[in-house]
């Protein structure tokens, strides 16, 4: 059973906070998926990649990486904060506003752990974990996924102070 992020970034504007829409890239557009076809998305963070999960919120931490920081809960002023608080399956819920997010130091030294484990004559575990000095040093921008990235630069361009953008995510499995 594999684990999916979503996510929604939101703006702060006169009248509190309000979800931006959809302004991010669609990773699944040429799939011909209904409901998944259009060439934008609201999810800023849209694709399973375990290591930005582990780094985010400590969620399918295979990697052994120091996380950003443990879930926060929702913010309390979200407007979906009840939708999301309501869904049995959603756990691991945080945000984080751009300025926090551009606040990284993103040419740091991290060491991958994760690795591929035969377990067995035709059975292996891509979820395994090296010992510390074991795993493959990069820096923390090599290491998280290019759309990531690709969505931070989409909410920069909204030209809005850092601190009155965020993105708020949750997990499901």
């Amino acid at each position: 059973m594999g684990c999916d992020i979503h996510s929604y970034a939101e703006v702060r504007g006169a009248s509190g906070w309000r979800k931006c829409g959809p302004i991010f890239d669609n990773p699944y557009k040429d799939y011909n998926i209904a409901g998944l076809d259009s060439e934008f998305s609201e999810e800023p963070l849209n694709r399973r990649n375990y290591g930005l999960f582990g780094w985010l919120a400590d969620v399918r931490n295979y990697s052994g990486i120091e996380p950003l920081c443990l879930p926060k809960g929702l913010p309390v002023d979200t407007p979906q904060k009840e939708d999301i608080e309501n869904d049995w399956d959603y756990h691991s819920a945080s945000y984080f506003t751009l300025a926090e997010l551009l606040a990284v130091d993103y040419n740091a030294p991290i060491e991958d752990l994760r690795y591929m484990k035969q377990t067995g004559p035709h059975s292996w575990n891509g979820g395994a974990t090296a010992e510390p000095g074991q795993g493959k040093v990069m820096s923390l921008r090599e290491f998280l996924p290019n759309e990531f990235f690709s969505s931070l630069k989409v909410l920069a361009d909204l030209g809005m102070d850092p601190k009155d953008v965020r993105i708020i995510f949750y997990f499901d499995n």
